[in-house]
């Protein structure tokens, strides 16, 4: 019983000294994805809006570019959400 329970912590903590080694530090993928998935939906939203209304605006159409605004805000809250990861900790 003693040493499988070792056996468990040995692996833990291997686990982590591998994660330290390749440079990555160990993160909670639960708030990782929470983040992500509000980043991603404001950073969406505002870039269509602001498409809308510049195309609104300069080319007098009611046009939304929906495919840069998924783009800008897929780059956006992957990088935003792992910076706020690495500066909690």
């Amino acid at each position: 019983m003693i040493r499988s329970e070792s056996k468990k912590n040995e692996g833990a903590y291997l686990k982590k000294i591998k994660q330290q080694i390749k440079g990555v530090p160990p993160m909670e993928m639960s708030k990782f994805a929470i983040d992500f998935v509000i980043a991603f939906a404001v950073i969406l939203m505002v870039s269509m809006i602001v498409t809308f209304l510049y195309n609104l605006l300069v080319y007098r159409t009611s046009m939304v570019d929906g495919e840069s605004s998924f783009r800008l805000a897929l780059i956006v809250g992957i990088s935003r959400s792992l910076l706020h990861q690495r500066d909690k900790k």
